[in-house]
């Protein structure tokens, strides 16, 4: 099934059997908090994005891009000329510190993770303008009426009706087929999270095989 944010409007409403405006009104309620569970249960790599840029000497703290959710990867590429690119693996910030209790002492970093959720923490604190490569998961721009597609729309449409019959059931409180919705959600965050999985393992084989 295809979607836009107006065909789904108009199939909630149907299924819904209502016409009056009240419940049209709180339509894009019911599709707004569909969109928030997702952001929390479906881990998908659909949704991830890579960003370039420059560490700064001295600083081991940067924002998280816009509409970030979760890290996936982080590299710097070496400046000896050999652009030997380096993986830096994920940490608590505990263990960072602990690692490195002097964020004064500087070298090429070899440790990256949450600081809080709009910062990353690096360490040890970068010696050098390392150039980074950052893949992340990032959250769907909202549907509305001027943005008509987005991940879901493209990538979970059955999710994203299912869901927004979920709040929908949950507002009117008059429709005895809250169970059934419930359940074909989550049999699509199940059918979304399984193909994650697979993703992830073909990935790691490829990665392996190079």
């Amino acid at each position: 099934m295809s979607l836009t944010y107006d065909s789904l409007v108009q199939q909630i409403m149907d299924n819904l059997d209502r016409t009056d405006n009240a419940t049209l009104l709180e339509v894009p309620n019911f599709i707004a908090r569909a969109e928030q569970i997702g952001s929390r249960k479906i881990l998908s790599i659909g949704m991830l994005q890579y960003v370039t840029g420059t560490l700064t000497p001295g600083i081991n703290q940067y924002e998280k891009p816009a509409n970030w959710r979760q890290n996936i990867t982080f590299s710097c590429q070496s400046l000896d000329g050999l652009q030997t690119v380096s993986t830096l693996q994920l940490r608590s910030y505990e263990y960072m510190v602990q690692y490195s209790p002097q964020p004064g002492l500087q070298s090429i970093p070899i440790f990256y993770g949450d600081f809080d959720y709009n910062t990353i923490y690096i360490a040890p604190t970068p010696d050098l303008a390392y150039p980074f490569l950052w893949g992340y998961l990032q959250l769907p721009f909202p549907l509305s009426p001027q943005n008509q597609t987005n991940w879901y729309t493209n990538n979970a449409p059955d999710y994203i009706f299912y869901a927004s019959m979920v709040e929908a059931m949950l507002y009117l409180k008059t429709d005895d087929r809250l169970q059934l919705f419930q359940g074909k959600m989550q049999e699509a965050i199940d059918s979304l999270n399984e193909q994650d999985k697979r993703r992830v393992i073909d990935r790691s084989a490829n990665v392996g095989a190079a």
